[in-house]
């Protein structure tokens, strides 16, 4: 997500329709997503840029856009899926910019005003490459013409970012019947899109990576985007070249999470980052919250932690990887409570994954802890020396 300083009156969004998109969506350009939902999107937008006398500020240009292997799929599949794809943006837009509103604005602390915020989708870039991108117009004073603080949204964006494109991933499946995944350096890959076609679908860039903008803004009709793309899925080559997604797994990818968290003191925001970040297929936007206000409770009241303690080195190391969802995680926190009370009584964690050397006593108190963990552990990281309740054996 980018975040752009935006002085103007409305009109570059009024004045485009993106008719690339007629037939895949319900509705016109234009939503308010923040504001009265019943309000004309010209009226919306022109509230949203009335700027107080006192600072003369106006508004932000946060865009939300797809990967392209996501944007791809409104030139290669048929209109209902590819309006299942737009919608589907829509959604995880809307689930992003609720988390900006609630979080960086202070809505969800009962702020005794709202922002205002109005979002234009457009499906092509300038070349006409395909591009599902919405802009979103954030008023910088809320309804009573109170500054709104630009710094705490930019501070929130990559989290809100990183959000957007966990609900994507986790809702392409049912929208598009495909997988979409992220690897482990970051780049998201959907079941089935060739990487040749990605290529010629991608705005061409400079020595330094920049994209190459070049002509004017053009409003073609959905009738003559489609007929470009349909020429560029003649003429690419496709690349020969795997790319299956890998074994589907419930569970974060706590290698990401941990590059993705860092070091040093972090707050929720932070977390909220790592933790979207770090689900390989995607989560959507309630979840990943939820599993934070888990992991992490304390920091929703605006208090920081080391990141080393929220990585949880030992509790992985003796658990396996966290799960994604809500009730697996909560059982895999109460196998770290019963964790941290065996070391707490002076225990050493490498006997919890070695037993030998371990005294009679510690023995006792690894059994319990066995028994506590037993449905909390993964099932393919059976370890050394552990107890298998039911039939009173040790496992090695």
């Amino acid at each position: 997500m980018r975040v752009l300083d935006y002085s103007g009156d409305g009109t570059y969004f009024l004045n485009d329709d993106a008719l690339e998109l007629d037939g895949l969506r319900s509705s016109g350009p234009g939503a308010i997503l923040a504001g009265e939902p019943d309000q004309a999107i010209a009226a919306a937008i022109e509230r949203a840029l009335r700027v107080p006398a006192r600072d003369g500020r106006r508004a932000l240009d946060l865009i939300f856009a797809a990967p392209k292997p996501v944007s791809v799929l409104l030139a290669i599949e048929p209109r209902a899926t590819a309006s299942a794809v737009v919608e589907l943006h829509d959604r995880a837009v809307g689930a992003a910019f609720s988390y900006l509103r609630d979080e960086a604005l202070g809505a969800a602390a009962g702020a005794p005003s709202a922002p205002r915020a109005v979002g234009f989708t457009h499906g092509v870039n300038r070349l006409l490459d395909p591009h599902l991108h919405t802009h979103a117009v954030l008023s910088l004073h809320d309804d009573r013409g109170v500054a709104l603080s630009a710094q705490s949204v930019r501070s929130h964006a990559a989290a809100a970012d990183a959000l957007y494109l966990a609900a994507l991933r986790d809702g392409l499946p049912a929208a598009a019947g495909r997988d979409a995944w992220v690897t482990p350096t970051g780049r998201t890959h959907v079941d089935g899109v060739d990487l040749g076609l990605l290529a010629a679908t991608s705005a061409p860039r400079d020595r330094l990576g920049r994209v190459e903008r070049s002509g004017t803004k053009s409003h073609p009709s959905a009738e003559a985007v489609r007929a470009h793309w349909d020429a560029m899925l003649a003429s690419y080559e496709p690349v020969e070249c795997d790319l299956a997604p890998p074994a589907r797994t419930e569970s974060l990818d706590e290698y990401r999470f941990a590059s993705t968290l860092g070091d040093g003191l972090v707050t929720r925001r932070h977390v909220v980052r790592a933790w979207a970040t770090a689900s390989p297929f995607g989560q959507d936007v309630d979840g990943v919250l939820a599993s934070v206000g888990l992991v992490a409770p304390e920091l929703a009241h605006g208090a920081r932690r080391p990141a080393v303690v929220l990585r949880d080195d030992p509790g992985v190391r003796v658990l396996g990887a966290r799960p994604l969802g809500h009730e697996a995680l909560r059982g895999w926190l109460d196998g770290r409570a019963a964790l941290d009370q065996h070391l707490a009584r002076g225990f050493s964690l490498g006997h919890v994954l070695n037993r030998r050397g371990a005294t009679a006593v510690e023995r006792l108190s690894l059994a319990r802890l066995d028994a506590a963990i037993v449905d909390t552990r993964r099932r393919d990281r059976v370890l050394p020396g552990v107890r298998e309740v039911r039939y009173g054996r040790e496992l090695s």
